[in-house]
C-alpha cells in the first residue's frame, strides 16, 4: 500500500505546492513510483506536472479530481505526467461544487490505485472545508509548511485547533517544516525571522529538524525546470537539494542509502 502524504497549509504562499513538487520528484529520482492529487482548484500543481503534453486541456477535462470524486473512479482519471515515475490526478475547478462531499470519500477512492504507487502526494487548498478535512483524513503524514510570520502562526494555530477537535487520530503524523528560511538571518537577533522563530517553538513542539531555505533556485526549479544538484557550485541550488534530500531521508527509509545527486 502506498504512503499517503497530504500537504496542508491554510494560509497561501507559504510553500504548499512547492513542497509537493519538492517531494515528488525527489521520491520519484530515487525509483519510486508516485501519485500526486491536485486538490487545490488553483491548478498550480497540475499545471507543473503537465506543462507542454498535448491536448493537455482537453485531457484535464476528462480526467481529474472532480470526476473520481464524484464517480467514484480514482483509476480512470490518472494520467501520465512529464515526469518519469509521477503521475496525477489532476485539479478541476468543479470542485467548488461538492464542497459538501463526505469527507471518507477521497480515501475510499485512493485504495483503488494505492497498490500501484508507493507514495501518493496530496496537494490541498489553502482552506479548511471538507477537501481538506478529507486529504487530512487519508493521510498517513501531514506536512505544513511555515513561513516565519506572524500570520502562518495563527492558521497553523488554527488548523492545530481543527486537528484536535476533529481528526485528534491524525495530531501524531503532523509534522511542520520551516520554509524560506534565511539562513544569511540567523545570526542577526534584530531579524523578523529570529524574533518569530522562538515563538514558533514555544508553540509547536513537531517541526521537523529540516529548513527548506529562500532561494530564487526554487523558483528556477519549479517555473523553469532548472535541476537541483547536490554538486552544484550555487550556494542556494546545493543548499536547497541537500534539505530535500534530507526530509526525504526521514520519509523513504528504504530508498535513502545513498542521496539523489540530481533531481
Amino acid at each position: 500500500m502506498a504512503i499517503k502524504i497530504t500537504i496542508s497549509t491554510l494560509k497561501g504562499g507559504d510553500g504548499k505546492t512547492t513542497l509537493t513538487i519538492l517531494l515528488s520528484n525527489n521520491l520519484a529520482a530515487r525509483g519510486c513510483k508516485i501519485l500526486v492529487v491536485d486538490l487545490d482548484p488553483n491548478n498550480s500543481t497540475t499545471m507543473y506536472y503537465t506543462s507542454g503534453i498535448d491536448d493537455i486541456e482537453n485531457i484535464c477535462i476528462e480526467k481529474n479530481i472532480f470526476l473520481a470524486l464524484t464517480r467514484k473512479d480514482a483509476a480512470s482519471n490518472v494520467i501520465g505526467s512529464r515526469k518519469e515515475n509521477i503521475d496525477i490526478i489532476p485539479s478541476s475547478l468543479d470542485l467548488s461544487s461538492i464542497r459538501t462531499i463526505d469527507t471518507k470519500t477521497l480515501s475510499k477512492v485512493l485504495s483503488q490505485v494505492d497498490g500501484r504507487y508507493d507514495y501518493i502526494i496530496i496537494d490541498t487548498a489553502p482552506t479548511y472545508d471538507n477537501h481538506t478535512i478529507s486529504a487530512l483524513y487519508a493521510a498517513d503524514l501531514i506536512f505544513t509548511p511555515v513561513a516565519p510570520i506572524k500570520f502562518t502562526l495563527s492558521t497553523t494555530s488554527y488548523l492545530r485547533t481543527k486537528l484536535y477537535d476533529e481528526l485528534e487520530e491524525k495530531v501524531p503524523s503532523w509534522y511542520l517544516i520551516y520554509n524560506k528560511w534565511e539562513y544569511a538571518h540567523e545570526n542577526f537577533p534584530t531579524a523578523r525571522q529570529s524574533q518569530l522563530a522562538p515563538v514558533f517553538q514555544s508553540n509547536f513542539d513537531n517541526f521537523l529538524p529540516v529548513k527548506i531555505p529562500r532561494t530564487p533556485t526554487m523558483d528556477a526549479y519549479t517555473i523553469s525546470d532548472d535541476p537541483l544538484s547536490i554538486n552544484s557550485r550555487a550556494i542556494g541550488n546545493k543548499r536547497l537539494a541537500n534539505v530535500i534530500n534530507d526530509l526525504v531521508d526521514m520519509i523513504d527509509t528504504e530508498h535513502k542509502t545513498k542521496p539523489v545527486e540530481k533531481f
